[in-house]
C-alpha cells in the first residue's frame, strides 16, 4: 500500500522503519528540520538513512533561500552542507559518511540512529 503524507507529520509508529532513502526531497520542504525530526522518530533504533540534496555551498553556515518562481524545479533553497550536517546531528543522527558531488552540486549523507558498536567491542578483537 502506498500512502501520501506530509513528511513533517507522519502517521507511522515510532521506530517502525528500518531504512530511509530521501533523494531530492528535503529542498522542497519549508521546515526541513521538522521533517528530519520526524524521520528520526520513525527510524528503527538500529536504522540507517541516506539523504541526497542539491548542495552548492559547503562552508556557508546557512542554506540560501530561493525566491519563489526562480528555481525551475521548485526548490525552496540551496543547501549549505555545513548546515545540513549540523541539523542532522542536532536531531540525533550519527553521521557515518558525507560525500560531495562537485560535478552535479549535491551532497549525499549516510546516517544511523544510534551507535551500533562501542570502542571496547573493536579493541577487544584487535589482533585476534
Amino acid at each position: 500500500m502506498v500512502k501520501i503524507e506530509d513528511l513533517t507529520d507522519r502517521s507511522l509508529r515510532d521506530c517502525s522503519v528500518a531504512k530511509i532513502i530521501s533523494i531530492d526531497t528535503l529542498e522542497h520542504i519549508e521546515d526541513y528540520t521538522k521533517a528530519l525530526s520526524e524521520l528520526f522518530r520513525v527510524l528503527a533504533e538500529d536504522g540507517q538513512a541516506i539523504f541526497h540534496v542539491p548542495c552548492y555551498y559547503f562552508e556557508k553556515p546557512r542554506s540560501e533561500p530561493i525566491q519563489h518562481g526562480v528555481d525551475p524545479w521548485g526548490h525552496l533553497g540551496y543547501f549549505s552542507g555545513k548546515e545540513l550536517i549540523s541539523n542532522l546531528a542536532k536531531v540525533g543522527f550519527i553521521i557515518l559518511r558525507v560525500k560531495l558531488q562537485f560535478d552535479y552540486g549535491s551532497l549525499v549523507c549516510l546516517v544511523q540512529k544510534k551507535c551500533l558498536y562501542r570502542w571496547s567491542d573493536w579493541s577487544m578483537n584487535i589482533g585476534k
